[in-house]
């Protein structure tokens, strides 16, 4: 399949995106970005473009599952977040 995207690079519809990989001790824990769920679980990688990075700056990513504690963590998205985070999931009881 081509990447279409790059047909737009130099362009004013152009937007990079930054990628991100999510995970906990937990697998198949929810992964919510600024409290809408991205319907994803970890482990997996989430995406966010330039544009959104430049206008938010940062984003609450939050893990959730089931008998679990809840965990979030608010990331400012730049060259140095670029990669992974990991979330720590504890029992409820």
């Amino acid at each position: 399949k081509i990447d279409k995207s790059q047909d737009l690079v130099g362009t004013a519809n152009y937007a990079p995106t930054y990628f991100f990989r999510v995970a906990s001790n937990v697998d198949n824990a929810s992964i919510y970005l600024n409290g809408e769920n991205t319907f994803k679980l970890t482990p997996d990688r989430l995406s966010v473009s330039v544009d959104d990075v430049i206008k938010n700056g940062g984003y609450t990513i939050t893990i959730q599952k089931e008998g679990y504690t809840t965990n979030e963590k608010y990331l400012i998205v730049n060259l140095a977040t670029l990669g992974a985070t990991s979330f720590q999931l504890s029992d409820q009881t």
